[in-house]
């Protein structure tokens, strides 16, 4: 099997690809728009990249990822956003309790990112993209 064929090595691809999408969004909303004025503003900055990213996100993995799994497509949309919307809340309750443990910035929020990363991966495999079960067609 090749590199390129594996789903976790297409995975890395997608997520750094969302990486930069995220970024890049960030970016535009708070240097271009000029969407930083006061703390609700940046904050809305971060919520509309994050929804950015995210639509970017399913769609990069519904067709590079997972391209051979189809299925209801608003369905998975749905599982994908609760799942990832999951991992964010992990991610922040990580950080807040690494944070407060006295780790570096660095690490509270590596560590969480890593096991969100992973979660992401197997729930997205399992949950979101499996594999649709075709009915036995039936010769008549």
């Amino acid at each position: 099997m090749q590199l390129l064929d594996t789903k976790l090595f297409r995975y890395g691809i997608a997520g750094s690809a969302t990486f930069a999408v995220n970024m890049g969004a960030m970016y535009v909303l708070m240097e271009w728009v000029k969407l930083n004025a006061t703390d609700l503003e940046s904050n809305i900055s971060h919520f509309l990249s994050t929804e950015i990213s995210i639509l970017f996100s399913f769609h990069a993995h519904s067709f590079f990822t997972w391209k051979e799994r189809q299925g209801h497509y608003l369905k998975r949309l749905w599982h994908f956003h609760l799942l990832t919307g999951l991992t964010i809340i992990l991610r922040q309750i990580g950080f807040h309790f690494l944070s407060e443990a006295g780790y570096h910035w660095v690490v509270a929020t590596l560590v969480p990112l890593a096991i969100a990363i992973v979660i992401n991966f197997l729930g997205y495999d399992k949950l979101v993209f499996r594999a649709v079960q075709k009915k036995p067609q039936t010769g008549e």
